[in-house]
């Protein structure tokens, strides 16, 4: 397909799995949660994840599943880690092969709707089922003291990639960029 037709298709399915926020809900004793099964692309999925956080915002203490989380794009997880931290901040570095090069990664000041309370625990839930984007989220949350990793050791696939064309119905996903913590 034509690229705007992929693009279309890409941001169809994105939308038809509402940006993989899979569950919200208010568990016993105030407790948020929110499973997420990929970080979705920030410019659309944008306005779902501010819901979700603004729903979760007055709780005491927050649980974001990740157990399931294939990875998704990279903007998704600085999206997310700015309605978790109270300023910007330096996120990771991401080592990439091309170009030899290091692009940093931060937080945003702001965010749509409400930030959740930096003083407030997070608690991030992995299993070997948790890739790519979900590891380099829960990797950047434990570095920076902001959350606290509870289950499996995670599937080993945190570097970013493209996928490469080998042939007509055939491509390869390469990795080509690591998350590094600052």
């Amino acid at each position: 397909p034509a690229p705007a037709e992929a693009d279309a298709g890409m941001l169809s399915m994105w939308q038809a799995h509402n940006y993989c926020v899979e569950k919200l809900e208010r568990l016993p004793f105030n407790i948020g949660y929110l499973h997420l099964s990929a970080f979705g692309p920030p410019e659309s999925a944008g306005a779902t994840l501010a819901a979700a956080m603004t729903v979760l915002t007055y709780t005491d203490s927050l649980i974001i599943d990740l157990r399931d989380n294939f990875g998704g794009e990279e903007g998704g997880v600085a999206l997310l880690s700015s309605y978790l931290l109270a300023e910007r901040t330096h996120l990771l570095d991401m080592h990439r092969r091309k170009g030899n090069r290091i692009d940093e990664q931060w937080s945003s000041d702001k965010v749509d709707g409400l930030k959740y309370d930096a003083s407030k625990p997070v608690y991030i839930l992995t299993s070997k089922e948790t890739f790519s984007a979900a590891e380099a989220f829960s990797y950047t949350l434990k570095n920076l003291g902001r959350a606290t990793l509870v289950g499996e050791a995670t599937g080993g696939a945190a570097h970013a990639g493209d996928d490469v064309r080998l042939a007509e119905h055939f491509s390869l996903f390469l990795p080509n960029a690591r998350p590094v913590s600052p």
